[in-house]
């Protein structure tokens, strides 16, 4: 009995071992991981002509805006995507932070997205709105909720009703 106490000990050792080396990896393997940032070529045309036009490094991310608030912007919005990505309206804020711009948006939960409504100077109104494209079309569902790859053509204009 003696012989087989140390050998039931180091078996509940190695065993009590795998498990707590295998618990962080089934953790990990069961949480998605950030998405990695891409590059796009994003335009934004005002009415007095270009406020940023050039490559940006952008991701989905946490978007705040004076009139929405803190919301997520990383394509998954009203479950338009199963995974996170980079959206047009996250590498307008990353644009905005780099070049020093100002932008705002309406958030509306029931959409689960924001609507663009200022960008530098020029604010929505019953004339004009902020038009959102990729690569020459016009998205077809919000700027956080469409899915950017990357080199993707994003184009903010300001835009005639």
């Amino acid at each position: 009995m003696l012989t087989t106490l140390p050998r039931k000990t180091a078996v509940a050792a190695a065993a009590l071992g795998l498990a707590l080396t295998a618990a962080p990896m089934a953790s990990a393997a069961g949480k998605a991981a950030a998405p990695a940032p891409i590059t796009v070529n994003l335009t934004v045309k005002g009415s007095n002509g270009v406020v940023f036009s050039g490559d940006i490094k952008t991701t989905g991310h946490n978007v705040t805006t004076a009139s929405g608030g803190t919301h997520k912007c990383d394509s998954t919005n009203n479950k338009a995507n199963p995974t996170p990505g980079a959206t047009p309206t996250a590498a307008l804020d990353d644009a905005a932070k780099v070049k020093g711009f100002t932008w705002d948006a309406t958030w509306y939960a029931q959409y689960d997205d924001f609507f663009v409504n200022r960008i530098a100077k020029d604010t929505g109104n019953d004339s004009y709105y902020w038009n959102i494209a990729v690569n020459g079309k016009s998205t077809e569902v919000g700027g956080c909720q469409y899915q950017l790859k990357a080199g993707d053509k994003v184009a903010f204009t300001w835009t005639a009703l």
